[in-house]
């Protein structure tokens, strides 16, 4: 009886961890309306999170290379890292 309560109790634990990670998943995507003008041609917006990191003087260059934009979300443990990329 026990061993049965015991597996009960581990599989509704797990099927609790499994919903809250769903329902609080970063990757959730949401409606969200864009108002503005209406460009002439489709535009894509770039974003890149969490930085700066090793690799972004690689996607500076590839964005000065297609003159190309782009929005960057910096963390503050990392500026203090990559000062330099930050000022480009």
């Amino acid at each position: 009886m026990k061993r049965l309560l015991y597996a009960v109790g581990v599989v509704v634990l797990l099927t609790l961890i499994v919903w809250q990670w769903k329902e609080n998943s970063s990757t959730k995507v949401e409606n969200v309306a864009v108002t503005g003008p209406q460009p002439a041609e489709k535009v894509a917006y770039v974003t890149f999170d969490d930085g700066p990191s090793e690799i972004t003087p690689d996607i500076l260059d590839t964005l000065k290379k297609y003159d190309a934009k782009a929005t960057f979300f910096l963390i503050g443990e990392e500026i203090t890292k990559e000062r330099e990329e930050i000022v480009k």
